[in-house]
């Protein structure tokens, strides 16, 4: 009887701390905009817009001070619990002709990608990029 209830108590407390994570909003290994290197965030979604075929193909010659970084927000996985963020940022862009007007995603390793299935969380953006 012992036994089974210190091997209950053993797998609860396991169960409690495994909700506990770093890594949620407020944790020590939670990256979110408050650790996010601006500078090196918006050199790099600058280049990689550039880079892009939206940009490539569109027949116009644009340079770094023709893209502008509208916003930067936390994003979630729509497929997924709403509002928790997944480490990937959503950032909104636009030419200065306002010909194109983009989205892009940034990672927590600072690549971009461009992937469905994920929306901004609205109360965790910012524009000051």
């Amino acid at each position: 009887m012992k036994k089974n209830m210190l091997m209950f108590l053993f797998i609860a407390t396991l169960g409690i701390l495994s909700g506990c994570s770093s890594d949620t909003a407020g944790g020590e290994n939670y990256f979110g905009i408050e650790k996010l290197n601006k500078s090196k965030a918006k050199d790099i979604l600058i280049q990689d817009i550039l880079d892009s075929n939206v940009i490539k193909n569109n027949g116009v010659d644009y340079g770094k001070s023709d893209i502008e970084i509208v916003k930067l927000c936390e994003a979630y996985n729509i497929l997924e619990t709403k509002d928790e963020f997944t480490g990937r940022f959503q950032v909104f862009w636009k030419t200065t002709d306002g010909d194109i007007e983009e989205y892009i995603q940034l990672t927590q390793n600072y690549t971009t990608e461009k992937v469905a299935n994920h929306e901004a969380i609205a109360d965790r953006c910012i524009t000051d990029l």
